[in-house]
Formats: C-alpha cells, structure tokens, sequence
C-alpha cells in the first residue's frame, strides 16, 4: 500500500455512506464491498488504522457475523484481532458515542452469541501476553456475556 491516507478516507467514506440508508448498505454488499475489505484486510501489513477503518466498514455492512469470521480466519495475526474486538465493542458497547458508533449493526446481527463468546475466549489466551488485547477482549466479553439467552 503505496498511498495509505488515501485508502483510509476512502474507506472511512464508504463506511459512512453505508451508515446513511439501508439502501446503500445492501448495494455496496451487492457490489462487492465486503470482499474489497476481505481483500484490504488480508493484504495490508504495519497499517493499523488502515485495518479498522476496513473492518469498521464491512460491519457498517454486515454486522458482527463478518467481524466473528474475520477474527476466526485471522486469530493469531494481533493487528487484526486488535481490529476485530474494536469493531465488536463499536457494535456492542451502548456507551460508545459519536461518529463510530454502528448501532444499526447491534440490531441486524444474528449471531450465536455462545460460540462468540467461546472463540473471543480462546484468542484472548492465545494473546496471553498482550495487555491492549486481553483488555479489548475482556470488553467484549463483558458485552457479549448478558446477551446469552437464559434456559
């Protein structure tokens, strides 16, 4: 990535423009939108911003299901966890304020919280020795943990 800056904002963009309309949303998933931020995601490396600003914008798209198949894909790479737990706290944390906040995600989310919850445990003591990403983690557990519905 020769023009970093120049991704960013355009991805930032993207992602505000699908934080408008649902109409926008579902036609940059059907134009593909989702597989240009696989493909960034896979492709960029020492570009952090770069990285959360893709995930922020495929989950201003699709929600937690894309950001959980990313972390699963992606589990020992900390750059990408990093960007996975972010977003998962963008989505889930109701505190979060401001331009960042994907709301719209929480509700159109059909996950298994269970097996979420599960997987973010597993990565955190994978990542035993990351403070940043042991705290993230924690955060995101702590946001998953009273969504699991009671038997």
């Amino acid at each position: 990535w020769k023009d970093t800056d120049l991704a960013e904002m355009i991805v930032e963009g993207l992602g505000r423009v699908a934080l408008a309309r649902d109409s926008w949303r579902e036609m940059l998933r059907s134009c593909g939108a989702l597989e240009l931020a696989s493909q960034i995601i896979s492709s960029v490396d020492g570009h952090p911003k770069l990285l959360k600003y893709s995930f922020w914008f495929a989950a201003s798209i699709s929600g937690v299901p894309w950001v959980v198949q990313q972390l699963m894909h992606n589990q020992r790479t900390w750059a990408v966890v990093d960007a996975a737990f972010c977003t998962i706290i963008d989505i889930l944390d109701e505190d979060v304020e401001g331009e960042w906040v994907l709301s719209h995600a929480r509700q159109s989310s059909g996950f298994d919280v269970a097996a979420v919850l599960a997987l973010i445990a597993e990565v955190v003591v994978q990542h035993s020795t990351n403070a940043i990403l042991q705290g993230r983690g924690c955060h995101c557990l702590g946001l998953l943990a009273p969504m699991v519905p009671r038997s």
